[in-house]
């Protein structure tokens, strides 16, 4: 179920989030009743899980060190070399440790996310709009603990994360995502015990988590791009599933009606 967590700026429960995707994986979740949670390593973006590059300057970490009674220049540099050796583990470790489902907070539906993130066939893409409250009750049946907040974008040459918790590694991007407004699920992945002290994590790719689908969606809303049998085929797998929803075309790539007058 859903857990508050400090790391975790979480959006107020009436913000509107939208999920784009081809068809085909639409269906997996009409079919499975749940969402998938991918690892970071099967992410595009080479920086998910790394923190900025300010972490990686000698100087820099050495000046963020403050302890009583101060250490001396040469032990705040050990303290340096050996939080930056730190946080190449810490990558490692991240890219399989939490899995991740995402989202964008756009008020409205974007034309440039339905050309992302629908696949090679734009016709066939289609999006679930919710809004955060529905997404947190949907997972009111699960028995893991799941977290949702806002990404923080900066500048990653040059600003400073917290490093206490390995969750803030996820947690942001670099400030040219910005128009992303992405919100994020994650959750920490099972460790698996392979004898009484020996631990490792599961080798699949991410994971499904298990949703209440008429609390999450409030509406299925096909591809500008899409033809009519889409919409028949999507209403069709819904009955089938014996799943009532709310299922439309979007209208944002219609043409204007040429001469004709609003009145």
């Amino acid at each position: 179920m859903y857990n508050q967590h400090p790391c975790f700026d979480t959006p107020p429960t009436g913000h509107v989030l939208w999920r784009y995707m081809p068809f085909a994986n639409f269906i997996k979740i009409i079919e499975t009743s749940s969402l998938w949670f991918a690892i970071p390593a099967q992410f595009e973006d080479q920086w998910e899980g790394r923190y900025p590059l300010s972490h990686h300057d000698e100087e820099v970490m050495k000046d963020l060190y403050v302890s009583d009674p101060p250490l001396s220049h040469e032990d705040r540099r050990d303290f340096a070399r050996g939080s930056i050796e730190m946080l190449e583990q810490v990558y490692t470790y991240t890219r399989r440790r939490v899995g991740i489902c995402c989202w964008t907070a756009k008020e409205n539906e974007s034309i440039s996310f339905w050309q992302r993130y629908c696949g090679q066939d734009k016709k066939m893409g289609v999006a679930i709009r919710t809004r955060l409250g529905r997404l947190i009750e949907s997972l009111r049946e699960t028995t893991f603990p799941v977290y949702i907040g806002r990404i923080a974008y900066l500048d990653r040459d040059n600003d400073i994360i917290p490093s206490n918790n390995l969750f803030w590694s996820v947690l942001w991007k670099d400030n040219r995502h910005v128009d992303d407004e992405e919100v994020r699920a994650v959750i920490p992945r099972q460790v698996v015990s392979i004898d009484e002290r020996t631990y490792a994590l599961p080798k699949t790719d991410g994971d499904k988590v298990r949703v209440i689908l008429p609390d999450l969606i409030e509406e299925v809303v096909l591809s500008p791009y899409s033809e009519s049998s889409l919409l028949d085929e999507v209403k069709k797998r819904l009955s089938l599933a014996d799943i009532a929803l709310k299922c439309t075309r979007s209208t944002l790539n219609d043409p204007p009606p040429i001469g004709s007058i609003r009145r």
